[in-house]
């Protein structure tokens, strides 16, 4: 995954009930951080908002050029 690729948070990973109001269909990654031993993480922006998940929380549904 890379900075402008259309992702969706796969199926199980919103953790609490109030999240699902974040998440739309689609997100779009805008940064990319490397944090110590906890590898790759991606900040996604989710209409109005932006959060920080693992590459395991989700699935790529286009890729940017």
């Amino acid at each position: 995954m890379k900075v402008g690729d259309l992702v969706r948070l796969k199926e199980g990973y919103s953790f609490e009930e109030k999240e699902k109001d974040i998440y739309y269909q689609a997100g779009v990654i805008i940064m990319i951080d490397e944090y110590d031993t906890s590898g790759l993480w991606y900040q996604v922006q989710w209409g109005q908002e932006n959060l920080w998940h693992r590459e395991g929380d989700l699935e790529t549904i286009s890729e940017s050029r």
